[in-house]
């Protein structure tokens, strides 16, 4: 699939595009949305072997202004498959392609932002798995309430993003729930400790479970945190873990040396690995 700007040679694959009724209820056809192009309203065509299958519009400064308090944000709106192209995947792809494409078409734009109805359960879904992220916030649009997703572009968030992420999973151990500890983990997370290694997350909870009830009232940090790398999509860091509490009623404490990989699933930072060892004197 290419993600290409709409120009008049485009202009039958337009003509040509079909909507079903129980599309229209959440979204307009190319050909009306052709007729509200303007400087700030950009058409855009997702094209497969010469093909019209996905469309959309990406709209700035007063377009995206109800739904954004960022000037550096751009929405998508009139987002559309072909009813003809559905269930093939095109939609997913016209959305992972949707940041590269804004990034070098749009280099001034930082976050991307729609508007999704929330009677429209499949989109949300899509949306979620390409990266959009629901913070809440919610608008009244002419076909019923709305629920504004958005994507961030902002590579400098990602550097605070995972080493909030990284507490997080700290403050989630503490509390002795896995079920918090479980939020934070890739589904395929993998641990390597000193004993045992765990590749299910039945074997991860079971660990963590046994290892709070050998440690009561544990308290578990982290000092000495260093990046090693830093990407996008990947970051790795490694750290000195501190352990207190009771053993048999009697005070104990310890430490050891750990590296967690994290990754982006879904626009949100998850641990892949872990790797604890002991403290080497």
């Amino acid at each position: 699939m290419e993600l290409v700007v709409f120009k008049e040679s485009y202009r039958n694959l337009i003509d040509e595009y079909q909507l079903v009724e129980s599309q229209l209820q959440f979204t307009g056809h190319p050909q009306q949305c052709l007729e509200l192009v303007s400087a700030s309203r950009t058409p855009i065509l997702g094209i497969v072997d010469g093909n019209l299958v996905t469309y959309f519009d990406l709209h700035k400064e007063e377009g995206v202004e109800p739904y954004s308090d960022n000037q550096n944000a751009i929405l998508v709106r009139a987002f559309s498959t072909d009813f003809r192209k559905q269930g093939k995947g095109y939609a997913k792809q016209a959305l992972k392609l949707l940041p590269a494409f804004v990034k070098k078409n749009f280099p001034q734009v930082d976050e991307i932002v729609l508007a999704v109805n929330v009677k429209n359960v499949a989109a949300q879904e899509l949306y979620k798995k390409c990266g959009f992220i629901d913070h809440g916030e919610r608008r009244q649009g002419t076909k019923g309430e709305l629920i504004v997703m958005s994507y961030s572009l902002n590579t400098s968030d990602t550097v605070g993003d995972v080493k909030q992420a990284l507490k997080a999973y700290i403050d989630a151990t503490n509390t002795h729930q896995f079920q918090q500890v479980q939020k934070l983990l890739h589904e395929k997370a993998a641990y390597i400790f000193s004993d045992q290694s765990c590749k299910s997350m039945v074997d991860i909870q079971a660990y963590f479970e046994r290892a709070w009830k050998l440690i009561e009232q544990e308290v578990y940090s982290i000092s000495n945190v260093e990046w090693l790398f830093i990407h996008e999509t990947s970051a790795t860091c490694t750290y000195t873990y501190h352990y207190e509490g009771y053993h048999q009623g009697q005070f104990v404490q310890g430490s050891g040396r750990a590296t967690n990989v994290f990754v982006v699933e879904h626009n949100e930072w998850k641990l892949i690995h872990e790797h604890l060892s002991t403290q080497v004197q």
